[in-house]
C-alpha cells in the first residue's frame, strides 16, 4: 500500500511540475505574441 501511495504521489508531482512549466511557456509565448501585435 505504501508503495502504491508513493507512486501516486510521484505521478502527481510530475504532473504539477509539467503544468507549471507549461504555464511559464504559455506566458512567455503570450508576451512575445503581444509584443508583435
Amino acid at each position: 500500500m505504501a508503495l502504491f501511495v508513493n507512486v501516486s504521489f510521484t505521478k502527481v508531482a510530475v504532473v504539477v511540475t509539467c503544468w507549471q512549466r507549461f504555464q511559464q511557456f504559455g506566458e512567455s509565448v503570450g508576451a512575445v505574441w503581444l509584443r508583435r501585435v
